[in-house]
């Protein structure tokens, strides 16, 4: 039933919408879904009906009421503030559908602008109807428990923090119609592309306009994922690039993704997509469910326990800090220890256990209690420094390539 959105008695030539819009019985402020909803069933009201048209109460029990459900009212975050989904859904449908940035406080104002000026569908149903199919895509995007490549999209964008991305999804699944293996492929390209740039240490403010620009350079191509891969590849800059394999590879190896990629659960993504590129059709499909943490392999306080290379044993960071020495074997040790070739993935227990421990405990510690097949193969590494903390990272690095292909 409807009957709540009009608790009025109007008289004529009241207009139910102006009225709605200045009174409150509740003295809550209005969202900008509120106002959307009694826009679009006012006009309902207003359109001449046969006698086979739903009523307005079927029309809302159809389309609208699953907006209702605690689902969409749930809020996340946007920026610094908190925003029911509903009202970031319709932020992202409009954004698609007019291929520009939309402000949210402004989502009610300019959706009205846009059904009054552009008149984009022939009656309120078809209205509905076409919301309705894009809140399904945006719902897998917001909900990564739900298996599908779109959730699983979803939880990467999450982990990332890369919302703005959502208008460009709803437009490739929504208008486009993308699924199968059209759809894997468009979402794998836009998955390299965000990761190679986060690993790059490349901004992310552009990408708000970014996306927006290539829903607009997308609209009305054939072939949309081969178009998809061109527009990318023709970004110049910092703000747009899709980086190439060697500027890749060169800060997949010596930047200290440990500290530069945060929070750190980014850098648990990666490493986990490497985990199950590494599992090949001889090894069990295991879904990972335990609590995992980030692991340096060779401590970050590896002074007592770790000698160099030249077999002494360094001093303190307090110690070279009070004495402000060079020392190149420890400077280059230091900047080794945070680069992915020395990080792995364990329980916390098990993190916890192990703290600073030697190579020569630590190795069969983990290889004894962890399952995961980026841990099984530090089986292969007898000694544990610089150089094999390189090879590890380029090892890495081979199947980096071949996840988040440019």
């Amino acid at each position: 039933m409807i009957s709540h959105l009009f608790p009025l008695n109007l008289r004529g030539g009241d207009d139910p919408q102006v009225i709605f819009e200045t009174l409150n019985g509740f003295n809550e402020p209005l969202s900008p879904t509120d106002l959307m909803r009694n826009f679009i069933f006012q006009r309902v009201y207003r359109e001449k009906r046969g006698d086979k048209d739903k009523t307005p109460d079927e029309l809302y029990n159809e389309y609208w009421l699953p907006f209702d459900h605690h689902f969409w009212k749930r809020e996340e975050k946007q920026g610094r503030l908190k925003r029911p989904r509903v009202d970031l859904f319709f932020q992202y449908f409009l954004a698609m559908k007019q291929a520009t940035d939309i402000n949210v406080g402004r989502l009610y104002h300019d959706y009205k602008t846009w059904i009054e000026t552009e008149k984009p569908y022939v009656c309120v149903e078809s209205e509905l109807k076409d919301t309705t199919h894009y809140a399904g895509v945006c719902k897998k995007l917001m909900s990564p428990e739900e298996p599908s490549d779109l959730s699983d999209f979803g939880g990467m964008l999450n982990d990332f923090d890369v919302k703005t991305i959502f208008p460009l999804i709803l437009f490739l699944c929504g208008e486009v119609g993308l699924q199968g293996e059209s759809l894997q492929q468009a979402l794998r390209l836009l998955e390299s592309f965000l990761i190679r740039r986060a690993v790059c240490g490349l901004t992310t403010k552009n990408y708000n306009r970014l996306f927006l620009q290539l829903v607009e350079g997308l609209r009305g191509k054939e072939d949309v994922s081969t178009a998809l891969r061109s527009k990318l590849l023709e970004g110049e800059g910092d703000a747009v690039i899709w980086p190439n394999d060697a500027n890749f590879s060169s800060a997949w190896l010596t930047r200290g993704l440990y500290k530069e990629i945060k929070p750190s659960i980014r850098l648990q993504f990666i490493l986990k997509r490497i985990e199950q590129e590494k599992r090949k059709s001889k090894n069990e499909d295991i879904h990972i469910r335990s609590s995992l943490s980030i692991e340096h392999i060779m401590p970050a306080s590896w002074e007592a326990h770790w000698p160099l290379p030249d077999g002494r044993m360094a001093k303190s960071l307090l110690e070279r800090f009070l004495e402000d020495e060079t020392d190149s074997e420890v400077e280059k040790r230091v900047q080794a220890i945070h680069t992915i070739g020395n990080l792995t993935l364990l329980t916390h227990p098990l993190n916890s256990a192990l703290q600073n421990v030697s190579w020569s405990g630590k190795q069969p510690e983990i290889t004894k209690q962890s399952a995961l097949a980026i841990n099984r193969e530090l089986l292969d590494y007898s000694v544990w420094n610089e150089e094999t903390i390189e090879a590890r990272g380029r090892e890495l690095l081979v199947h980096a390539k071949n996840i988040w292909p440019r």
